[in-house]
């Protein structure tokens, strides 16, 4: 994507230079303008420089390409590097666990996740919150139940997810580690934050009432039947790792 975009904005100041009467290498980008650096009085707008490009006939849709570097794994032996990046995270659950029907509540979450450079942490705060939706649902609603091979879950009726009144409270915490083969520094922001949900739940759970769930989904059956009660019995929260 950057390579791309350094293409796109190629174009667009070859444009621009004619147009203000410069080369592409004096120009600077900055506030939907595209001006002569030291000179701010002489700009367009981004508007007006990409219909130039698009009048002139230039390509505004370019292509960029990355090759992650080699990593040595030896399939035989199991050993070796086996990505050339890694992204570590951290997630507390804050559950409220009903002793009498098993319900489970989820509270509140605080999750902690290295993402290398944030370009826009408004977006990663925003997977934050969405990955931990989805766990929520992996760890208390979601369950495909099978019938020799027939799937009996056909429909959202029966195949529960979160609403949004089920999300519970998000404390995103953006940890920067820049990463020398991400762009900017970037590193991924997806399916991490969906990883950790369950656990801190179930961790949460087995601190409030001494039991460990240990199937998914963490429904009130399952912490009904294997609910054993700790002798601290007005304990109903719990904070864990």
């Amino acid at each position: 994507m950057r390579i791309a975009a350094q293409k796109a904005r190629d174009a667009l100041f070859e444009g621009a230079a004619a147009k203000l009467g410069v080369g592409p290498e004096e120009l600077a980008a900055a506030s939907n303008e595209i001006y002569v650096a030291g000179d701010r009085a002489r700009r367009m707008s981004f508007d007006d420089a990409v219909k130039l490009a698009w009048n002139e006939g230039r390509l505004m849709a370019q292509f960029g390409w990355y090759g992650a570097p080699h990593v040595g794994w030896d399939e035989r032996t199991g050993q070796g590097k086996a990505y050339f990046t890694y992204v570590y995270a951290c997630q507390v659950a804050q559950v409220a666990v009903d002793t009498q029907t098993g319900q489970v509540v989820v509270e509140r979450v605080t999750a902690a996740h290295d993402v290398g450079r944030a370009i826009n942490p408004q977006t990663v705060e925003g997977q934050i919150y969405g990955g931990i939706a989805m766990s929520t649902g992996y760890g208390l609603l979601e369950e495909v139940e099978l019938n020799e091979g027939v799937t009996r879950t056909r429909n959202f009726d029966e195949y529960l997810i979160p609403t949004a009144m089920d999300v519970p409270e998000v404390n995103p915490i953006i940890v920067e580690n820049a990463d020398p083969y991400g762009p900017y520094g970037a590193k991924t922001i997806g399916e991490p934050t969906c990883e950790l949900g369950a656990a801190a739940i179930a961790n949460a759970i087995f601190h409030a009432t001494g039991t460990r769930v240990r199937a998914l989904p963490m429904d009130m059956e399952r912490v009904l039947l294997g609910r054993t009660l700790r002798p601290m019995r007005g304990r109903r929260g719990s904070e864990a790792r």
